[in-house]
């Protein structure tokens, strides 16, 4: 992959948009990982990784890609921290897979994701190939997400 994470912008590598149904998403989950729903939602990745806050001020990440649930920051101050770092970018928001797709046409609105058609766990690999990329709504995306798991 020859993009680099600057070559997209924040809005395209990450949504804290209102019109994103936090309680509706981790819902798709319930059955798998249990999320204390006395969070702070930050916001969620092009790919649709869910980050909150949690009462404990740990940030949390919910990845529907790898199907888990882990802390990513002791504190929203670490967690901003590790947002301005490009390694971390490619690594908890796949920003250079989003700039291929960026780069190739695919635009999401704040609310939708990219999604992976078929779902990776499904796949040999986990890797995020372009042409399995697609625009899709952010819950159904964690509903067949939860269901892959």
């Amino acid at each position: 992959m020859t993009s680099h994470a600057r070559n997209v912008t924040w809005t395209e590598l990450f949504s804290s948009s209102p019109k994103i149904d936090y309680d509706k998403i981790l819902a798709q989950w319930a059955s798998r990982i249990v999320v204390d729903y006395e969070i702070a939602p930050v916001g969620m990745s092009a790919f649709g990784s869910i980050f909150f806050m949690k009462r404990d001020k740990t940030v949390q990440c919910l990845n529907p890609i790898r199907g888990d649930l882990r802390q990513v920051a002791k504190d929203y101050d670490e967690f901003g921290k590790h947002m301005n770092t490009v390694s971390w970018q490619i690594e908890n928001l796949h920003s250079m897979v989003v700039a291929q797709v960026v780069a190739m046409g695919l635009e999401r609105p704040a609310e939708q994701v990219y999604a992976l058609a078929p779902h990776p766990n499904f796949t040999s690999g986990m890797s995020l190939e372009r042409s399995k990329v697609m625009v899709m709504d952010a819950v159904v995306w964690h509903s067949i997400s939860a269901q892959s798991f």
